[in-house]
Order: C-alpha cells, then sequence, then structure tokens
C-alpha cells in the first residue's frame, strides 16, 4: 500500500544519500569506497539514521547497479564505486 511504500522510502537512508549528495550521471565517474563510506556515514548522522556497516553499503550499491572495482590512485590500488560522484558539499 502507499504509506509502506512511502515509509520504505523515508527508512531507504541509502537511496537518500545517493539523491541527496552523489551523481550517478557520469558513467566514468568513480569515488574510493572510503571517501563514499564517510560521506554516507557523515549523510546518516545528519539525519539521525543509523549507518549500514561498509559492507552491507557496498551489498546496497552493487544491488542498485554500482559496481566496485580498483582504480590506480597516486601509484596505489584502491577500491572504488564506479558511476558514482559525491556531489560538492
Amino acid at each position: 500500500d502507499r504509506a509502506s511504500a512511502a515509509y520504505r522510502r523515508d527508512m531507504d537512508v541509502v537511496g537518500q544519500w545517493l539523491d541527496d549528495e552523489c551523481s550517478t550521471a557520469n558513467p566514468q565517474a568513480f569515488v574510493t569506497v572510503s571517501a563514499a563510506y564517510t560521506a554516507y556515514s557523515q549523510h546518516c548522522q545528519r539525519s539521525g539514521m543509523r549507518a549500514h556497516s561498509q559492507n552491507a553499503l557496498t551489498r546496497e550499491l552493487e544491488r542498485r547497479g554500482i559496481e566496485k572495482s580498483q582504480r590506480t590512485i597516486d601509484g596505489k590500488r584502491t577500491r572504488v564505486y564506479l558511476g558514482i560522484g559525491l556531489l560538492a558539499g
């Protein structure tokens, strides 16, 4: 029903974070896993919501089609999420 759908949407802290603080418009974009988790955790804290663990966040992003990969950044192999960027805050 409509009330249940609205409740699920309101409780979808990952979806809220993606809508409010991320861009998925550029398929070439990427963000480090650590930077994404920091931004997500801060969003949860500001929203009064409990943050998922980093592994749970990764699973939720993968469920939404955001892949985890590796890139070389400053000469170091770094875990990243592909197709997502953080909006300047």
